[in-house]
């Protein structure tokens, strides 16, 4: 089956590129989160769980923003003012757009102790900044402390000319331009938690279809007979995959 073949080793070439860049990589017992990213009472011996890193990164988004709301713009309100946007919280915009994730037994993430702070957001309105700091159960307050102490892992925000008002207050219409200038500062930093939520997910997601495209490699390269029964779904992983490029 020489087309067949053909078919195979371009898909474990697609693979191995795929392997090179930054967002296909999976941590590894020797190569595991680093360690500033690691919750501090975590032993070192602890087993490393599929997707840690990327499970690590949403965690420390929610205890950074789990009481913010954002005005959110979607087809259907395309000319709304931005004030006049629904708001919905940091939080249900997560959740919603991971709940295509979820298992029968009701988790999202393979690691329980993360798992913990989406049951946490599911189950609670939080409205208190300081809830997982705090938090009645020690190990969720140890890891959340860890990680808000620690350097923001997704965070793109910058300074640019935007961002600074030189408006003195001797200026004509200084209160308006004051407001339109806090108006233009509050949608920038909501658009940029929004881009942020769709970057986490949908990298989570992206390394959860690239390590099952890589064992359905393994397995044709395992036991080439099967190939024409796992070939489909190989290809078909391979397209989501291109998705969230």
């Amino acid at each position: 089956l020489p087309n067949l073949s053909k078919m195979v080793d371009e898909e474990v070439a697609r693979s191995q590129s795929a392997q090179d860049r930054p967002q296909y990589q999976q941590p590894t017992q020797q190569a595991a989160t680093p360690a500033a990213r690691v919750p501090f009472n975590q032993p070192k011996e602890a087993p490393l769980y599929p997707f840690d890193l990327r499970e690590c990164e949403i965690v420390q988004f929610i205890v950074r923003h789990c009481t913010e709301e954002v005005h959110y713009r979607d087809k259907e309100n395309t000319s709304t003012p931005f004030m006049q946007l629904p708001t919905y919280r940091v939080t249900d915009l997560l959740l919603t757009n991971m709940e295509d994730l979820m298992t029968d037994d009701g988790t999202i993430f393979k690691n329980p102790k993360y798992q913990k702070f989406i049951t946490c957001i599911g189950e609670n309105q939080i409205d208190d900044d300081r809830f997982f700091l705090f938090n009645e159960d020690p190990e969720i307050s140890a890891i959340a402390t860890s990680l808000y102490l620690d350097k923001d892992i997704v965070s793109k925000r910058f300074v640019d000319d935007d961002d600074i008002f030189n408006v003195k207050p001797e200026d004509n219409n200084y209160e308006r331009k004051k407001a339109e200038f806090e108006l233009r500062q509050k949608e920038k930093y909501e658009s940029r938690l929004i881009n942020d939520i769709k970057v986490l997910i949908n990298e989570y997601k992206r390394d959860i279809l690239a390590t099952r495209h890589a064992e359905l490699l393994k397995r044709i390269k395992e036991d080439p007979e099967k190939a024409l029964d796992i070939l489909p779904e190989v290809q078909r992983l391979a397209e989501l995959i291109q998705q969230f490029n």
